[in-house]
């Protein structure tokens, strides 16, 4: 139900971004495995499902480069959620992360 006075419309868009799907054998993602067992001491999950950032397709095609995603959202962070949280916690580990990442590839 909306206020008196307001009104809502849809409009379908797409996106020019391509898809792909990484290798779990490829050389980043076997740092960034190694990475994050040496971080939490607990093999990591690999996942493959849709995301909605169509810039990354684009730029592996452009570099050349094997894309890695790495998540450090919780549960219940509610991510894009109206209460979405990420704690301070949750971006420094994202921090190290991301250096120990760097320096090792």
């Amino acid at each position: 139900n909306l206020a008196p006075g307001f009104s809502i419309s849809f409009s379908e868009e797409s996106t020019t971004g391509g898809s792909l799907k990484a290798s779990i054998d490829n050389h980043s993602v076997s740092v960034a495995r190694a990475v994050l067992l040496e971080m939490f001491d607990v093999e990591p999950v690999f996942s493959w499902f849709g995301a909605s950032i169509p810039v990354v397709a684009s730029l592996a095609t452009l570099s050349g480069a094997d894309p890695v995603l790495v998540g450090f959202g919780l549960e219940g962070d509610n991510m894009h959620a109206p209460n979405e949280s990420f704690s301070i916690e949750q971006l420094r580990r994202g921090y190290i992360f991301v250096h120990t990442f760097m320096q090792q590839i």
